[in-house]
């Protein structure tokens, strides 16, 4: 036999997940891992398989006798913060809950805003205490009604606010315990239903691991439905970085039958990938982007996503920072290119400097707190660009940007043998930008406010 023939061969399956095969003593084998898929010869013996996915993983154990073909495929089961039937956070009650908060029409033209707090099964959770402040986007605040509790467990692990609002932007903010709050965008379409499901840690909401949903005026969440799944398999994709080894998963889900809230988000992992993704990929994605304007409206990621993909035909003011921290950097990159993409004084702007390290979702620090303490888990990124209303005045200017200006300035002026202030001058506020990854327009009135 030759030595070939003495080997076997293995082909392992894993959507989206990574693959790692081990030897009979638990070790790795060398070249055999990746993401999605792996396809390896090996020696007979005994021999592991893992696969995981967010924080879960499976294996699978098998004997690779000389000369066979092995074939393992394995599903990794998420574990979201929506209550979905087939994955290890599902629970029937708070889908109950989700369901019946969001089965009655919102006013036709209108929009509703369902916010549905859990604690996820077999996770510890503080008790639910906080609830989120919603405001439009003049700062008006807008009143939520008594919460809804699940009431078949006591002290209840799950709560829900239901608000029908006009179309258009608002912000909600949500408080942690010995933490600073986040502020996200929520995005109201007309005769839409906007779902967000948000995880109760032991610090209160975790809002990094937050679920959205989007509805049609008629449509009840369910989570029964295999579209129901689909969308948290496609928002899986965005959490994990829309790495290369996905993107065939996130075109597949470009099919007008796949849900609108799927769509939207595999047609931002494949845009914030077009080095890795082919004309024809990006022609569907140009598709894609024109039906979800037809179908949602000026959706700040929609036109974050039009800027990135010019194909489509969306162009659109970037008015209000998107959901999505994906369609966040595409705006950065737009405004490297194209200045004026970004208002200077906007939210938008402001936003790029608080900004938390987190995926999928942007989430920022209100500016009018103190810096000095951030999210436990969510450390601040270096600033990134976005646009956001029209507003009489302009927003502060963020002090972690400044702070970062000044590091920049401090550092080369001994180096440029100037102080301070001509050393700023010297650099000019585009370099001080391209290195720090900011509006143009941010540093400079970062500087004006240093350096007068």
């Amino acid at each position: 036999m030759s030595k070939s023939e003495a080997r076997g061969s293995l082909h392992v399956t894993a959507p989206g997940a990574d693959i790692q095969v081990l030897d009979a003593y638990l070790r790795p084998v060398p070249d055999a891992k990746g993401v999605g898929a792996v396809q390896v010869t090996l020696p007979p013996g005994a021999y592991t398989v893992v696969s995981g996915l967010e924080g879960t993983s499976v294996s699978h154990d098998l004997l690779v006798r000389p000369g066979s073909s092995n074939d393992v495929s394995l599903e990794v089961p998420l574990a979201p913060a929506a209550p979905v039937s087939r994955f290890p956070t599902a629970n029937e009650t708070h889908g109950e809950l989700a369901h019946e908060l969001s089965r009655a029409r919102p006013p036709a033209g209108a929009s509703a805003l369902i916010i549905v707090l859990r604690g996820l099964r077999g996770h510890e959770m503080a008790p639910l205490e906080q609830s989120p402040e919603i405001t439009d986007w003049d700062g008006a605040p807008i009143a939520l009604p008594a919460p809804t509790f699940d009431p078949h467990v006591q002290p209840p692990r799950a709560v829900g606010w239901r608000v029908d609002l006009d179309p258009g932007a608002y912000r909600v903010r949500w408080t942690r315990i010995g933490a600073q709050p986040a502020e996200h965008t929520a995005w109201a379409a007309p005769d839409r239903k906007t779902v967000l499901f948000v995880p109760q840690g032991q610090g209160g909401p975790d809002v990094a691991g937050m679920s959205m949903h989007l509805l049609a005026r008629t449509r009840a969440y369910d989570p029964y439905r295999s579209q129901t799944e689909t969308v948290e398999r496609a928002l899986s994709i965005l959490r994990r970085g829309a790495r290369r080894a996905s993107l065939e998963d996130a075109e597949r889900m470009l099919s007008a039958r796949t849900p609108l809230t799927a769509r939207l988000f595999a047609a931002a992992a494949l845009a914030t990938r077009a080095d890795a993704t082919s004309d024809r990929t990006r022609s569907r994605v140009a598709d894609t982007v024109r039906r979800l304007h037809d179908e949602l409206g000026d959706v700040p990621d929609v036109l974050a996503l039009g800027r990135a993909v010019s194909e489509s035909g969306v162009a659109g003011s970037a008015d209000v920072p998107p959901m999505l921290s994906a369609c966040m950097d595409l705006l950065l990159a737009a405004d490297r290119d194209d200045p004026d993409v970004i208002p200077a004084g906007s939210l938008v702007e402001t936003a790029s400097g608080e900004r938390y390290a987190c995926r999928p979702w942007l989430l920022w620090r209100p500016l009018e707190l103190p810096a000095e303490a951030g999210f436990d888990e969510l450390p601040m990124m270096p600033p990134a660009p976005g646009a956001a209303p029209a507003t009489a005045a302009a927003e502060p200017v963020s002090p972690t940007v400044m702070r970062r200006v000044e590091e920049v300035v401090v550092e080369a002026a001994p180096r440029l043998e100037l102080p301070a202030h001509e050393a700023a001058a010297a650099l000019g506020a585009e370099e001080i930008a391209h290195r720090l990854e900011v509006p143009t327009a941010l540093v400079e009135r970062s500087l004006a406010n240093l350096y007068g």
